[in-house]
């Protein structure tokens, strides 16, 4: 099955896909052969609405002013992130015989649904499904432009590496005492196993590796950071959990860095962490407005778009690529985020995170302190 996805995408890039997997008597049930049938696939209630909405808003700015407009026509279906739901939504599009899909927000319903559109050869374009086996294991033309929940993990790593923190910790932070906590369950074992591995492959080993349950004596594990001389601490939890460490890292040992994961980016961490929040780097998914080009980013925000946060720009440039594909355009792929190409699984060569820091209250992008203070 991996030949035959590695079939579909090189037909994605390299030749035309008309309408896929359509005959001429289809076509004709549901409009003119030359009319394309976009198909999204979004959260339409329930508590993650509010992404759907913004995929649905996406998709239709990617229409607007196209002269042939009315030669296309969108589908939306509810999954209601449901994995049920996704497969349900994913066979009622291709019962309408849509050419393409945009959407994948909840991963369940998304992996469901990119088996049925695999069966059926309809691509998927997803604009907002990290999770790495979407594209993986995927037989069928699927694309991500979202990063990678696994990328994570690497980038993290190679910020040690690379010397991205040495003006942080005081030296080559790889050459530092690591000491790594993390928590036992999907999110922090993943990732923390995920950076001893990288860290391991450049032979770099941790001075500690800790997992820890919330209602441990966080100050025992400060006292064992503290035993290491650790230069340096990793912490790899849930949003709370990585709350009270930081706060309790801070108490203990106020000159030692932490490093966290992306669960550390929200207003709740940082109420949560009290004093401990401040100087706190972590890694970021990357704002999709920093991809755009200035000039089309003020256009942009002519709409009705607000901070454009969430993913409308994603969706936007999801839908643009999805129309190419149809058209049979080779990659690049033009759009919003500039030009997309997508490696053999279907994941895009866009920059999956980058370092941010807490500083006063607030989230910046990382700087050296060298940097800061020159």
């Amino acid at each position: 099955m991996r030949e035959v996805k590695s079939l579909l995408l090189r037909t994605a890039f390299l030749s035309v896909l008309c309408v896929v997997g359509m005959p001429a008597s289809a076509q004709d049930q549901v409009g003119e052969p030359d009319t394309i049938h976009i198909g999204v696939l979004a959260p339409l209630s329930g508590p993650f609405e509010v992404l759907g909405r913004q995929l649905e808003q996406g998709v239709a700015l990617a229409l607007e002013g196209l002269p042939d407009q009315a030669n296309i026509t969108v589908m939306a279906v509810d999954d209601g992130c449901d994995e049920e739901r996704g497969r349900d939504a994913a066979n009622q599009l291709v019962g309408a015989q849509v050419d393409v899909v945009v959407g994948g927000v909840c991963w369940r319903p998304a992996v469901s649904a990119r088996n049925v559109f695999a069966f059926a050869d309809i691509p998927f374009v997803s604009s907002g499904v990290r999770y790495q086996s979407f594209t993986d294991e995927a037989d069928g033309p699927v694309f991500r432009l979202s990063g990678r929940d696994d990328d994570q993990a690497r980038y993290l790593a190679d910020a040690i590496l690379d010397g991205s923190l040495d003006d942080l910790v005081g030296g080559p932070a790889r050459n530092r005492p690591l000491v790594l906590f993390y928590t036992d369950g999907n999110y922090g074992r993943t990732l923390a196993e995920g950076v001893e591995n990288a860290l391991g492959e450049d032979g770099v080993t941790l001075a500690l590796y800790q997992a820890f349950a919330p209602d441990d004596d966080l100050s025992e594990l400060a006292s064992l950071a503290q035993a290491e001389g650790a230069g340096l601490v990793i912490v790899l939890a849930g949003q709370a959990d990585s709350a009270l460490l930081a706060d309790q890292l801070h108490q203990s040992l106020p000159e030692v860095p932490v490093l966290a994961g992306d669960s550390v980016m929200t207003s709740e961490f940082r109420l949560m962490a009290a004093d401990g929040v401040e100087g706190v780097v972590f890694a970021r998914p990357t704002p999709w407005r920093s991809l755009v080009d200035d000039e089309v980013l003020s256009e942009l925000e002519g709409e009705e778009l607000g901070s454009m946060a969430g993913l409308i720009l994603p969706s936007m440039a999801a839908a643009q690529v999805a129309l190419q594909l149809v058209d049979g355009d080779e990659a690049p792929f033009e759009t919003v985020l500039g030009p997309i190409r997508f490696d053999a699984n279907g994941d895009a060569n866009v920059p999956s995170f980058q370092l941010w820091q807490w500083r006063d209250d607030l989230i910046w992008p990382f700087e050296p302190a060298s940097a800061e203070e020159g």
